[in-house]
């Protein structure tokens, strides 16, 4: 097994030279993680993983400060062009994989893929794929659907791609509370899910008020609860070297 650390070297590794990474330098293993099969939950026994959709944008590397003075990791579900293009957070995506944190698709524009067929499917996973191997060297093998919209034929085609379908246990809903007067309601709601036995959070690192203050009230909670927070990859006991092509 790729030890997060030695991973997050090997990128860093991959950024300092205009060759990127072979694929080799990523033999996957064989993964107990199914593809195209939507997944809500971690398998591994007191884990919990914290996630942001999105990104990135300039609240990011605010967010990462928090985390890692926390010593928390996170998975970021990334578009190429959504709330801002990603070819301008390169050093935002260097130190999510030199920290230990894990990347992984949001798709490339935030496209509702039941809407497309399979070419536009395709399209929205490659584009992103494509700039994230220009940027970072690899691509991620994980992804997360936007809205959470899926049907049989988008999952068969995920599957196809070999890509692990991720939603989300707790969802913050922290963009309907995305004011400084409301966003208690996101906290409730995280509050409340993760007390239950949730184990996947989902928030958005574009909201000010979700790095500035829903994170600060989370980060308390998740250390308090005794509870093991991980990447996602990690919490669903997959090898880091799968997380990535």
């Amino acid at each position: 097994m790729l030890p997060v650390l030695a991973l997050g070297a090997l990128l860093q590794g991959a950024l300092a030279s205009p060759v990127a990474l072979e694929a080799t330098n990523f033999a996957r293993q064989a993964s107990a993680v199914p593809f195209g099969q939507v997944i809500s939950s971690c398998t591994v026994p007191g884990a919990f993983a914290l996630t942001f959709d999105d990104g990135p944008y300039i609240y990011t590397m605010e967010l990462l400060d928090k985390l890692d003075a926390a010593g928390l990791k996170a998975t970021f579900f990334l578009n190429g062009q959504n709330i801002d293009y990603i070819n301008n957070y390169q050093a935002v995506l260097q130190r999510m994989v030199n920290s230990g944190h894990q990347i992984a698709s949001h798709t490339y524009n935030h496209a509702d893929l039941t809407t497309l067929g399979e070419d536009g499917v395709r399209a929205q996973m490659t584009e992103l794929d494509d700039h994230l191997r220009s940027l970072v060297g690899v691509a991620p093998t994980y992804m997360r659907p936007p809205y959470f919209s899926t049907n049989d034929n988008v999952l068969r085609i995920l599957r196809d791609m070999q890509y692990h379908v991720i939603n989300a246990d707790i969802d913050t809903l922290d963009y309907q509370y995305a004011t400084p007067e409301t966003n208690y309601q996101a906290l409730d709601r995280f509050t409340s899910l993760f007390n239950g036995g949730g184990s996947i959070s989902l928030m958005h690192d574009w909201h000010v008020t979700t790095v500035q203050q829903l994170v600060p009230n989370v980060i308390p909670i998740v250390q308090a609860s005794g509870r093991r927070s991980m990447t996602v990859g990690e919490c669903m006991g997959d090898p880091a070297q799968n997380w990535y092509r």
